[in-house]
């Protein structure tokens, strides 16, 4: 029998088998760094609801506990520059409402939006978060009561 006979054993991978395995594990390592990037987002996501939870209800226990509710009323852009804060103000409402302003400008993107609006005895506090990835404001939360 001849030892270079073509039913030979093989030892080792070809070169094209390698290049094969690289490349679907490449394919995997994309999917999980996909995965990864996603999962970031929505993270960040779940954040900024958060923050618009306790920042609409924070204010609406203010204007619960207000004598004058209307007083609250506003439409807020947030600027890139920080605004002035919980300054002395004329009346309680118009403090109150720095405040809510500057918490907003510290826990949302800037050139978002805080709307505080009336119609009739409800009061609706929407708040949308600019999304920088898409650079457009994003989806609209509301959070309405009744006085």
């Amino acid at each position: 029998m001849n030892k270079y006979s073509l039913a030979s054993n093989q030892k080792g991978l070809t070169l094209i088998e390698i290049l094969i395995s690289m490349l679907v594990l490449a394919i995997g390592l994309l999917g999980i760094a996909a995965m990864q990037l996603r999962g970031l987002q929505y993270n960040h996501d779940a954040h900024v609801r958060g923050q618009i939870a306790v920042l609409t209800a924070g204010m609406a226990d203010r204007m619960r506990n207000a004598t004058d509710a209307g007083a609250y009323v506003s439409d807020f852009t947030l600027q890139s520059t920080e605004p002035s804060g919980c300054v002395v103000a004329s009346t309680v409402a118009a403090q109150e409402l720095a405040c809510w302003h500057r918490n907003v400008w510290n826990s949302l993107p800037p050139r978002s939006k805080a709307i505080i609006s009336q119609t009739g005895s409800e009061f609706t506090i929407s708040l949308q978060p600019y999304d920088r990835t898409q650079d457009t404001l994003g989806p609209l939360i509301t959070y309405s009561f009744t006085l």
